[in-house]
């Protein structure tokens, strides 16, 4: 039995792939995104998608108390070099959001 759980842990461990060990931010590369960002509404009539009470997943309309929604933000926007320490590298990029230009909705 430790064999087998032994050799689970160490499946899932190789598939989470080699850890990060730094980042490059390039900030000669910020530029300013025009996106949305996901917002909390409160409690109100929306769709939600969960559980019910026979154990199913299940999407409905009715009153909810955290009603997700979207608003528009301004992102400010750079490329990162990713270093792993396996030795590789990947680009990708960070943001931070610089101002939010609207209501929840």
């Amino acid at each position: 039995m430790n064999k087998i759980l032994a050799l689970i842990v160490a499946l899932m461990l190789s598939a989470c792939g080699p850890a990060e060990v730094g980042r490059t931010p390039h900030y000669e590369t910020t530029r300013i995104k025009q996106s949305s960002e996901s917002c909390d509404k409160g409690a109100g009539y929306c769709y939600a998608c969960g559980l019910g009470f026979n154990g199913k997943f299940e999407c409905s309309y009715g009153f909810k108390y955290s009603c997700n929604g979207q608003r528009p933000v301004t992102k400010k926007v750079w490329d990162v070099t990713i270093k792993y320490e396996d030795g590789t590298e990947k680009m990708s990029w960070d943001a931070e959001t610089v101002s939010v230009d609207g209501v929840c909705q």
